[in-house]
């Protein structure tokens, strides 16, 4: 589905991704896991710019993803929900999200109907605040909100940075139904520091460390021995240096 070749990315002089491999099956969900500074944020970063140099190449079912169309064609199947929500603080969640459906209408077929996002803010337990100006939410509900932002687009990729920041248990329960459901026509990449509230439904476990990818474990083999080995890794790695 997704295949991304040779990425280097740097801020300044400093390189904070360091020639990357990694591809992606549909039907998958990942679990992009290293510590605070890896290069994992940035990973995500790498997949939406189009800002790709040296020997990058980057492939989207099949098709190598060059010109500016190429890239924008490619947004339209993917959704991002980063350390903000991305939604208009001074308008209604039925007000984010419908306007967000009137975007995409002219771009994309077989959205969420209206019935259906109203179905949807009821199961994340938003329905009684509809039609509240989401600058009045609580952190954990604005994040609920943003989690709803990222979805009513139907996208073939989902993009989710430590998506469970600030969610209760409502709110994360959802989130894992919802991906369950999710990922029978599609695919995700969730950064997170707790991989267990996914173990349900992750097929691979990522791990990032200073820039480089050290480990891909599929979920069959994903258990203590295979975390001491990661665990070993990121000291030798860290020694090395």
């Amino acid at each position: 589905m997704l295949r991304l070749i040779e990425y280097s990315r740097y801020y300044g002089y400093k390189k904070v991704l360091d020639n990357i491999d990694f591809e992606l099956h549909r039907n998958q969900i990942v679990c992009l896991l290293g510590p605070n500074g890896a290069g994992k944020t940035t990973f995500l970063e790498g997949i939406l710019s189009h800002n790709r140099q040296g020997r990058t190449k980057f492939y989207y079912h099949s098709k190598e993803i060059h010109t500016l169309k190429d890239h924008y064609d490619f947004l339209k199947n993917v959704s991002y929900l980063g350390h903000e929500p991305g939604i208009f603080l001074d308008l209604t969640l039925i007000e984010n999200l419908y306007y967000l459906l009137e975007l995409y209408k002219p771009v994309k077929e077989n959205l969420y109907t209206k019935e259906e996002i109203l179905d949807l803010i009821y199961q994340i337990g938003l329905y009684e605040r509809r039609n509240d100006l989401v600058r009045n939410y609580s952190r954990g509900m604005k994040q609920r909100a943003g989690l709803l932002r990222s979805i009513i687009t139907k996208p073939e990729l989902l993009l989710l940075d430590e998506p469970i920041t600030g969610l209760d248990i409502q709110g994360k329960e959802f989130l894992v139904q919802f991906l369950e459901s999710f990922k029978k026509n599609a695919s995700c990449i969730i950064v997170t520091h707790d991989e267990e509230i996914f173990s349900s439904i992750a097929d691979r476990y990522v791990y990032i460390f200073q820039g480089k990818i050290i480990a891909d474990v599929c979920k069959e083999k994903y258990n203590q021995t295979s975390k001491r080995k990661i665990q070993e890794l990121i000291q030798q790695y860290s020694f090395d240096r």
